[in-house]
């Protein structure tokens, strides 16, 4: 067999798995026959419910009291909001009033992310976790595993050793466990007693909208917005290197080159991110497949591969996401690939997330 001939089987090989390769992991739990389209964002308290008619001309109404929605119940017009555990049921029509899909949906606000401080008594350090949501339960490990509801219930502030590493989760019913966080423990700056500092930080979501509807009390609330982050097709400088650092550390754990950042496949990531937006697939708003995406770019390659995500909020969560899909992993620790490009596209609450791949 030529060698040009095992390069093109190689390439319809990748192209295969990278077809496969596509994730979609909800943030909450639903339920229905031809599905109404949603995204879900977290910010603060709230947590958000964007509802996606199939067709511009088509209507959703919605209720939250548990009763069947019908064209006389209330239309959905702006983003919905909810502070506590909510039922929300859907109905989209089309514009001869047929019934085109529907939702059950519960929609739950996410705990706050726990955060650590230190304090110092003498010669002993001193970790206190806290988080902003009242009656949360938080848990901690001190051994780099993953805490559950299993590890040590926190009740006070945990005396450790410099270079102790804490993770730390906060819990509550009826709403989503919160993201993990991870501090690697340190001696406060100086010396005596009661020296403090705040070591992490709150990282929650942030949602891009102009305006949403409280589910509990009706209110229309208008927010301002940030016209560049709502825009940009760039992820943060973080979101890229924390996605590109993980790859490598992966790929270095199975013997396999560490791929380098090209700055072309990153601008064809950017694109590909924004258009997951209107259509989440392999395939392009206008039907055209992914790849063409690198034609247009003037990108020549004998081999290729895409991996997209929505709704993972930072570079931890959708790695997680990737390495524990059979068709992602492939492409990740693949030896057939040598560059990366990685973008992410932020809008309405909802991330959405792309590798690209080439030779």
């Amino acid at each position: 067999m030529s060698t040009a001939l095992k390069r093109v089987i190689s390439l319809l090989l990748v192209l295969f798995v990278a077809a496969a390769s596509l994730v979609l992991i909800p943030p909450v739990n639903a339920s229905a026959s031809s599905q109404v389209k949603y995204k879900v964002g977290y910010s603060g308290s709230y947590v958000y419910l964007k509802l996606v008619p199939q067709k511009s001309t088509n209507k959703i109404y919605y209720t939250t009291d548990g009763k069947t929605p019908t064209r006389k119940s209330t239309r959905y017009k702006n983003i919905l909001a909810a502070k506590s555990m909510t039922f929300i049921r859907v109905v989209e029509y089309t514009k001869s009033n047929k019934k085109a899909a529907v939702l059950n949906i519960i929609i739950k606000p996410r705990v706050r992310r726990p955060k650590t401080s230190v304090t110092m008594s003498g010669n002993n350090i001193y970790v206190t976790l806290t988080s902003a949501t009242p009656g949360a339960k938080i848990y901690y490990t001190t051994d780099g595993s993953k805490p559950t509801k299993n590890a040590k219930l926190y009740t006070g502030a945990i005396k450790c050793k410099a270079g102790t590493m804490i993770r730390a989760r906060a819990f509550k019913n009826n709403m989503n466990n919160s993201k993990i966080t991870q501090y690697t423990v340190k001696k406060p700056a100086g010396t005596g007693t009661a020296q403090s500092g705040t070591a992490d930080a709150d990282q929650d979501v942030t949602v891009d909208i102009t305006g949403y509807i409280d589910v509990d009390t009706g209110d229309i609330v208008i927010e301002d917005t940030n016209d560049n982050e709502t825009e940009a097709v760039q992820p943060s400088e973080s979101d890229i290197d924390g996605v590109f650092r993980i790859m490598n550390e992966e790929r270095t754990k199975v013997g396999v080159s560490k791929l380098t950042l090209d700055s072309t496949l990153c601008a064809v990531a950017a694109v590909r991110a924004k258009e997951l937006e209107t259509k989440f697939s392999h395939y392009r708003p206008d039907g055209r497949d992914c790849f063409t995406a690198m034609d247009e770019y003037g990108i020549r390659y004998m081999a290729a591969a895409e991996n997209i995500a929505m709704g993972q909020t930072d570079a931890d969560d959708v790695m997680y996401s990737w390495m524990h899909s059979p068709g992602h992993r492939a492409n990740i620790l693949s030896s057939s690939f040598g560059k990366v490009g990685i973008g992410c596209y932020r809008s309405g609450g909802m991330k959405y997330w792309v590798q690209v791949f080439n030779d």
